[in-house]
């Protein structure tokens, strides 16, 4: 996960309040995020917005491809794993 410089982040979108961002001049709301199927659908039009600016080749591809893979790492690395080590000091580790 490329952590970027705070003076490059507005650059990639934009930050209204807590709750809603601006991409591209594409409003996300969070609140409005209700479902893994809703922010899949966000997700999908942030990449749609990427297609229409890259070019039509498989470099284009494979690079929206390789940052969805590294996003999701990361998230697990950051947000996952810590709660489930979480969890295994509170319940116990299943292979003890």
């Amino acid at each position: 996960m490329p952590y970027l410089k705070r003076k490059r982040r507005p650059n990639i979108f934009k930050k209204y309040d807590d709750d809603s961002i601006q991409i591209d001049g594409h409003v996300v709301f969070a609140d409005s995020v209700e479902n893994g199927g809703d922010l899949q659908y966000a997700i999908a039009e942030i990449i749609n917005l990427m297609l229409k600016k890259l070019p039509d080749n498989y470099a284009s591809k494979e690079m929206i491809m390789g940052a969805l893979s590294g996003a999701d790492k990361e998230f697990y690395r950051k947000v996952v794993a810590p709660y489930e080590d979480k969890k295994i000091e509170e319940n116990g580790a299943v292979y003890d």
